[in-house]
């Protein structure tokens, strides 16, 4: 895939826990980037933000350059666990629960950047009732801006094609 002309490599996470859940998801993705042996940034939605996150936190996945991860509001669950790479994490308004607990402890990660907005949850997804085209607008060309960062520069380039929806 090429953004404004240079080649980037992005692994896109996009879960669906009614056919594994996050763990089997999480071994999925990470035996892929083992397998593979290339430096990769991630971006996960939703419980895909989830699975990014648990493998920017794992030790042995030296690959992972930076994440990105749209309201995984399942991350509640791992903050036992702290980045080895650099993390932007942008939260959504979720229905069940406070957001602001997850925040409050994303911020004492040094390697984290918050995202503070006032968008629902799905405010990406087209499909969603959510969907919130002015954020995806901005959200958008902030990504476009992320992947194609200093940090990406030098990375291994994936087998084509670059970008890859893993389901």
């Amino acid at each position: 895939m090429k953004m404004r002309g240079v080649p980037i490599n992005i692994l896109c996470i996009i879960a669906s826990l009614h056919h594994c859940g996050i763990e089997r998801y999480y071994n999925s993705v990470k035996a892929y980037i083992l397998e593979k042996k290339i430096d990769c940034n991630l971006v996960g939605f939703s419980a895909g933000a989830t699975v990014a996150w648990m493998l920017a936190c794992s030790e042995d996945l030296g690959f992972i350059k930076k994440a990105a991860c749209f309201y995984g509001s399942r991350v509640r669950y791992f903050l036992d666990r702290e980045p080895g790479c650099d993390v932007d994490f942008i939260p959504a308004k979720e229905a069940l629960f406070d957001i602001s607990k997850i925040t409050s402890q994303l911020a004492k990660f040094s390697m984290v950047t918050l995202h503070k907005n006032q968008f629902s949850h799905g405010f990406m997804n087209r499909c969603s009732e959510n969907f919130h085209p002015d954020a995806y607008r901005q959200y958008s060309e902030w990504l476009q801006e992320w992947c194609t960062s200093e940090l990406n520069a030098g990375a291994a380039k994936l087998p084509s094609p670059v970008n890859r929806v893993l389901r």
